[in-house]
């Protein structure tokens, strides 16, 4: 008896001094192999004087067990215990469960004062993403808050924000000790309780976060100079997107916070709140839009048009009741990168010269970066300097720049244009130069309007390759050369070239083109005569050949042509009579003939 009552006072003393665990399981083994026999022989008397091999060892490793419970009771005394998550100090998350194991205070995150969880959304700069609440580990809290509850996003159930860590009071230890001299006193306190009250939130974050999200999002757009200028358009949009749109939008919304911001900027960079209907504040707008800025969606807003999922397709700003919307400032790039734009039509068709109320600057290089663009209209605006290069790489299949103040030169790269169907850039003060033959190199151009656009020389024979042109205006230009480009074009309905240099004689392709409705080819230096085949072009409604150096009678055939509206002829050596014919067609307007044409009275007028 004596060795057990002394392997139990070793066991004890090994309890205590923690640190000395490994010498004193020698000591026990030692005392344990020397004392075997008796301790079983008292055991057995113990037990009613029976003795076996396998109480021994029952009886052995009881006693070991023993031991190592007294001496885990006697390390946990020295820190609260919350496997599991019982311990009633601790928050439970949202679902319930607790915090299984908390080992020491350094296992929990850092709070958003210089943490590494400042975001608690998804991925952030410098944090990871929490999906685990199974230990300390996984669970980023983040200090400064005022709540110990935690919000899940509404997607993926991610923590967004978190409570303080609860204060780690030491609890009452559940195992009793042996009572010792050496042993501290037992804390009994009851443990902190946590605040109940937590910071404000939006869409499951704290406004901070949500601040953060929406701008590391519009600075992808923009970029943070833009941002940072002070009543730069892109600093009041985003000021107004992030604390005074009526939506606020949650940090998820990422496509619509886009189209909001963008849209948002557009309105700014254009003076909105002086345009001539559905601004933000006051003035007409149509019952079936709202205004711009408003909190309705943005696919409501005047001149947007969305598709089924909210993307926005097009912004078209037309006249309401024939007034322009009065755009005055910048096109801004952030229109281009919103993720669906496909139709950008800001053009208005008043030619007014003042030029008030318009759009000036640049064209924006952005325009390059969307992948959905497809139509680009801004005639007679204020747009000035030179096409950008990036232009040239875009998706764009109809572009209408008119009456702008562009400069530079049209791009060979115009050839990279592969969607192009329709192209004009006409009245723009460009650089001299010749047509680019790239042009020539777009299988599905069906119009080329490039009037008064200081082009010289002849036109390249590249552009005979256009098998699918419906349409070329290169009228009030210094081109030169014959006009022989023109064989190919059988699908040709309208066709401008007055006030060039044009000379030589007008091929006989030129009138078997039975598609024609209006060709004008006045004022230039053509030769040749008018060939009877005209009788077959019975779609013409428009033949100008005024101030050429044409020559012969006019022939008979021409009389077929019963939708004709309008003939000049003065100004050329045409000789003999002007058919009776002609002058009983219905819709034809009194013709203009040169001194040399006899025509019949109240058909035709005289011009010398």
């Amino acid at each position: 008896m004596r060795s057990l009552y002394y392997i139990s006072f070793l066991a004890l003393v090994c309890a205590l001094a923690l640190a000395s665990k490994v010498l004193c399981e020698e000591n026990e083994t030692k005392y344990l192999r020397h004392d075997v026999k008796a301790g079983a022989r008292n055991l057995s008397r113990g037990l009613g004087g029976k003795s076996s091999s396998s109480s021994r060892s029952s009886s052995s490793s009881s006693s070991r067990s023993s031991k190592r419970l007294k001496i885990k009771s006697m390390k946990s005394s020295k820190s609260p215990s919350v496997k599991g998550g019982k311990s009633s100090k601790y928050p439970k998350g949202k679902g319930g469960k607790g915090v299984k194991s908390s080992k020491s205070p350094k296992s929990l995150g850092k709070g958003r004062d210089g943490s590494k969880s400042s975001k608690s959304y998804g991925k952030g700069k410098g944090s990871k993403s929490n999906k685990s609440f199974k230990s300390p580990k996984s669970f980023k809290s983040a200090k400064s808050s005022k709540s110990p509850k935690q919000s899940k996003s509404a997607k993926g159930g991610i923590p967004t924000s978190f409570g303080p860590d609860p204060p780690l009071t030491p609890s009452p230890v559940t195992t009793k000790p042996t009572p010792s001299p050496t042993m501290g006193r037992e804390n009994t306190s009851p443990p902190t309780k946590a605040p109940v009250v937590g910071p404000p939130t939006i869409c499951g974050r704290t406004e901070e976060q949500r601040v953060e999200f929406i701008n590391d999002i519009i600075s992808g757009i923009s970029g943070g100079n833009a941002l940072n200028e002070a009543n730069s358009p892109q600093a009041r949009a985003a000021e107004w997107l992030i604390n005074d749109d009526p939506i606020a939008l949650c940090p998820d919304s990422n496509a619509q916070i886009v189209q909001r911001f963008s849209l948002a900027t557009f309105y700014y960079s254009t003076d909105g709140d002086r345009w001539n209907f559905c601004r933000a504040a006051t003035g007409p707008c149509p019952t079936d839009a709202q205004r711009f800025l408003s909190g309705a969606s943005e696919c409501e807003w005047y001149g947007i048009v969305c598709n089924a999922s909210g993307r926005v397709l097009s912004l078209e700003l037309e006249p309401l009741n024939g007034q322009d919307i009065n755009l005055n400032g910048i096109l801004p790039p952030e229109i281009f990168l919103m993720p669906r734009i496909r139709d950008v039509e800001v053009g208005i068709t008043d030619s007014d010269e003042n030029r008030r109320g318009r759009l000036s600057g640049p064209l924006p290089a952005t325009i390059g970066q969307s992948n959905q663009i497809r139509a680009l209209d801004i005639q007679s605006q204020n747009m000035s300097g030179e096409i950008p290069d990036a232009f040239y790489q875009s998706t764009l299949r109809e572009v209408d720049l008119d009456n702008n103040r562009l400069t530079g030169t049209i791009s060979s790269n115009v050839q990279n244009m592969n969607n192009l169907i329709f192209f004009t850039a006409s009245k723009n003060p460009f650089s001299p130069q010749q047509i680019p033959a790239g042009f020539g190199n777009i299988p599905d151009l069906k119009f080329l309007g490039l009037n008064n656009a200081n082009l010289i020389g002849p036109v390249p024979s590249a552009l005979s390759n256009l098998r699918e042109i419906r349409s070329i205006d290169f009228s009030d230009n210094d081109l030169t050369g014959d006009i022989s480009f023109l064989n190919n074009y059988n699908s040709l309905e309208t066709i401008a070239l007055d006030n060039n240099r044009f000379s030589g004689d007008i091929p006989a392709e030129f009138w078997q083109k039975t598609a024609l409705t209006i060709a004008n080819l006045e004022n230039n230096q053509l030769t040749g005569e008018i060939a009877p085949s005209i009788g077959e072009m019975t779609e013409l409604k428009t033949l100008r050949l005024a101030g050429n150096n044409m020559s012969g009678t006019i022939p008979l055939e021409i009389a077929n042509l019963t939708n004709l509206e309008v003939l000049t002829l003065e100004g050329n050596n045409f000789t003999g009579t002007l058919p009776e014919a002609l002058c009983e067609l219905r819709y034809l307007e009194p013709v203009t003939v040169p001194p040399t044409i006899d025509c019949p009275k109240f058909c035709c007028t005289t011009v010398p």
